[in-house]
């Protein structure tokens, strides 16, 4: 009778398939067939075995009751024993504690442990298991019990025990399984657990043969990852837009390497940016799929500082002098052609004394993300003139006494580059709208504020919830 190599079903000699599970059974006729991978020629990574083995208690129980069963049968025999049968008897029990101190002996090395008995078979050496692929990611391959050496088994198990028939050999060397408790994303010094099967179980309990099932290895010799820097510059360049302290950061990629494809940036702050602030920037890749190509991030993070741009003047203590009096000369010359653009005016009343009172700078405090436009800051240069009424006092109801008038002119987005360079927008205009002027009749105004109230309102009060106010010392006592 012979066995079927696939599911160990007892079948008649010269079977072509295994009516059990349908196996061909000429693969099984001769254990030499069978394909297998020599770990000599493969080209993957080296393994570090570790075992581990059934217990032994059930044979060592055996052993300790035959042992007893002796030593009873010594003592029922020689109740009358002279000193050579007690000196027997001592013997025997001298040997049982010798055996009981080899079983609770602590763990130890496999070899050192069980090299010495020839009831144990292992068959890791016959596998070919092995490890490839980059750390991280590395798998495990070959540790099936298709790529075991079979006859190098059987071979195994005759030599523990010669009587064993070669159907009952073949049946034991041929039924394995093995199964893996992780064989992906493996790094190197993580331990794997194979857990080792067969079918031929009743002929390894009935020949008394303790089957090494379980085996651990400690992956080692996986390609280490090479480490790149996502922030260099051949990847993403820093890109600086818009004026401090509301300029914008984007970090702009400049490769099409399939490293930086496979992940995006990603800025803890993009927009209302100042000179000096930190952005801290973040490489979010596909962790997984790099290390299949062999690579890992070296920095996920960086940092990095704004610099170097351009940036709106938030107080107006920093207007450079020589930029200040380019302004007052405008306000001057503005008030001028007013007085003299309009015969009305020429006719009614006429200007002098035209005097510097002070500045005014308002910062934006921030960008509400509904505006489509903004001003970053606004300046007004304040200058004050003499009005005098050159009508006919006698011929005149309302005869003005020569007046001060206080004339703003606006000037938008005062700036200051890199290099310490200031500049201005366009200077305003001067309107006779929506103001406290002197009124000589007729529609004909001087502009401009007599008093300083409404003017204080119009100019600071009405933007105070958005921006921030700074003022000449001149202005702050005329504003008290």
């Amino acid at each position: 009778m012979a066995y079927c190599g696939n599911c160990g079903n007892q079948i008649e000699d010269g079977t072509r398939f295994c009516p059990m599970c349908g196996a061909p059974q000429d693969t099984y006729a001769d254990v030499s067939g069978y394909y297998y991978a020599d770990p000599a020629q493969n080209t993957y990574a080296d393994v570090t075995p570790i075992y581990k083995k059934k217990s032994f208690l059930p044979a060592l129980i055996g052993s300790a009751v035959a042992v007893i069963a002796i030593i009873v049968l010594c003592v029922l025999m020689g109740a009358d024993a002279d000193d050579s049968n007690l000196k027997a008897s001592n013997k025997h029990e001298y040997s049982e504690k010798n055996y009981m101190e080899t079983e609770a002996e602590p763990e130890m090395d496999f070899d050192n442990k069980y090299g010495g008995y020839e009831n144990v078979l292992n068959i890791k050496p016959y596998l070919a298991t092995a490890f490839k692929g980059y750390d991280t990611v590395g798998i495990a391959v070959n540790y099936y019990a298709k790529f075991m050496d079979t006859d190098k088994v059987a071979d195994e198990i005759r030599r523990i025990n010669s009587e064993i028939s070669d159907d009952e050999v073949r049946r034991m060397a041929g039924t394995f399984s093995c199964d893996i408790d992780k064989k992906k994303e493996l790094s190197n010094g993580d331990v794997v657990k194979i857990s080792v099967r067969t079918k031929a179980s009743d002929l390894y309990e009935k020949y008394n043969i303790t089957l090494v099932d379980e085996i651990e290895y400690i992956v080692s010799g996986l390609t280490e990852l090479t480490e790149f820097d996502p922030f260099s510059e051949e990847f993403v360049q820093p890109e600086i837009t818009g004026v401090s302290p509301f300029a914008k950061f984007f970090p702009r990629v400049v490769s099409n390497d399939t490293r930086i494809n496979n992940g995006s940036y990603k800025c803890d702050k993009s927009e209302n940016l100042k000179e000096g602030d930190i952005v801290t920037v973040t490489f979010n890749a596909n962790q997984k799929r790099l290390a299949e190509s062999g690579f890992k991030v070296k920095n996920s993070t960086y940092q990095y500082q704004i610099q170097n741009v351009t940036k709106f003047i938030d107080d107006v203590d920093d207007i450079d002098e020589s930029v200040l009096n380019e302004m007052k000369g405008i306000v001057t010359q503005k008030i001028e052609e007013w007085a003299t653009g309009n015969s009305y005016r020429m006719e009614k009343f006429s200007i002098s004394d035209i005097k510097y009172e002070g500045a005014v700078l308002l910062t934006l405090n921030e960008i509400d993300k509904s505006m489509t436009s903004y001003i970053g800051n606004k300046a007004y240069v304040i200058c004050s003139a003499i009005v005098t009424d050159i009508r006919d006092r006698e011929k005149t109801d309302d005869f003005h006494e020569p007046t001060k008038v206080y004339y703003p002119v606006l000037f938008e987005e005062l700036m200051q580059d890199a290099n310490g360079k200031q500049v201005y927008g366009k200077a305003g205009f001067i309107s006779d709208q929506n103001c406290d002027p002197l009124s000589f009749g007729g529609g004909t105004n001087t502009a401009g504020y007599v008093g300083t109230e409404k003017m204080y309102e119009n100019i600071i009060a009405a933007d105070a919830e958005k921006y921030t106010c700074t003022m000449t010392d001149g202005l702050k006592k005329l504003f008290k």
